[in-house]
């Protein structure tokens, strides 16, 4: 169970504000927060996302960027030189200054291991399909993110 974090934000923001505004030379700390949810994860009154089910296997290895072992899709390739942040089961995030050798080394990859475009949500995001694999590439100066997932997250990606 977990509070929502834009709404502990609010609740302690106000506690602050409130605070501020007493007057009193007394410190004031912020009020204890206690979050319930239904076991289910949700809270009644508030509208819930539509949840989506996406079917499908990975397909993943693991290879080596520097000093790094980075899990990244089937026959993708990352440049040697670039600075992985943080590697997960289905993402990459990488923070070279220069994005453009990244760039290269994910298309010139995913033409050479057979994964196709499916969409392009905006000039800096490429979505690929392959190998079971539905891929969003982002890459922007000091930001680049790889994600991916079953195949049938293509149209979730494709919203960018």
């Amino acid at each position: 169970m977990r509070m929502r974090p834009a709404a502990l934000a609010v609740t302690v923001v106000a506690a602050l504000s409130l605070a501020a505004c007493t007057g009193s030379d007394e410190p004031t700390s912020a009020p204890e927060v206690t979050a319930s949810a239904p076991a289910g994860g949700t809270q009644s009154g508030l509208p819930q996302p539509e949840e989506e089910a996406f079917t499908g296997e990975i397909q993943t290895e693991v290879i080596k960027v520097g000093p790094m072992d980075v899990t990244v899709p089937k026959g993708m390739k990352l440049p040697e030189s670039t600075i992985v942040t943080q590697s997960e089961q289905s993402a990459v995030m990488m923070i070279d200054e220069d994005p453009q050798p990244v760039i290269d080394s994910i298309m010139s990859s995913a033409a050479d291991a057979g994964y196709e475009i499916y969409a392009k949500p905006s000039e800096d995001q490429t979505v690929f399909v392959g190998h079971g694999n539905a891929v969003l590439f982002t890459a922007i100066p000091n930001a680049q993110i790889l994600t991916w997932g079953p195949e049938s997250m293509k149209d979730v990606l494709a919203e960018g």
